[in-house]
């Protein structure tokens, strides 16, 4: 009834950047993690109604901010991210192309 989702965050950027993304389903805090260029970390939820998961990346001190990882709205079940020098990007797969997604909460 519920269907799983998976999210997938990629770092492309030139240098480490540093991410915190929410919660996991057990409730548990997820610090801040340094991934390195092209290290990816995924991890899978149920979409309960309307789940939200955020990330917060820091690229460099102009580039930080958060982003919505999942929402309704993405609809994906399979969602990818890449985190690159100048932001984030998710992939949409009904243009199936990358789209920069703005950074909220920025500094």
């Amino acid at each position: 009834i519920f269907p799983t989702v998976t999210v997938t965050l990629i770092n492309e950027a030139s240098h480490s950047v540093y991410l915190k993304c929410g919660f996991d389903e057990g409730g548990e805090y997820k610090g801040l993690q340094k991934m390195e260029p092209g290290d990816s970390i995924t991890w899978s939820f149920v979409e309960l109604i309307f789940p939200l998961r955020w990330c917060y990346v820091h690229i460099d001190e102009e580039t930080y901010g958060a982003f919505w990882a999942f929402t309704v709205f993405l609809q994906c079940h399979d969602c990818k991210w890449i985190i690159r020098d100048d932001g984030a990007y998710h992939f949409n797969h009904y243009y199936d192309a990358w789209k920069k997604t703005r950074l909220f909460f920025q500094y």
